[in-house]
């Protein structure tokens, strides 16, 4: 193997584990539906749903922290106003 692809070295990552190495070369390289693969996962990530799974999670812990600090609050208006004026301070 090593007259084909040069010396072999064990416990040592041939990149530095930069992370710039993956995100900046592999995983830049994208097919037809901007979708690409990861190394090792065996799987097809497409960028956008990533970033919507992210998003989606993002804004439950919003909403579920804004609800924790205004659920005991009985007036149904004052609850609701004080919950839109806590969005734009919490996220």
């Amino acid at each position: 193997a090593q007259k084909l692809i040069g010396p072999v070295t064990v416990g040592r990552d041939p990149f530095f584990n930069d992370p710039r190495m993956f995100y900046d070369v592999i995983l830049r390289r994208r097919n037809w539906a901007n979708a690409a693969f990861c190394c090792g996962a065996a799987s097809i990530h497409r960028r956008e749903a990533v970033m919507q799974a992210a998003l989606r999670s993002y804004v439950w812990t919003i909403e579920e922290e804004i609800d924790r600090h205004t659920r005991d609050i009985r007036d149904p208006v004052m609850r609701e106003t004080l919950q839109d004026a806590m969005r734009p301070h919490v996220a």
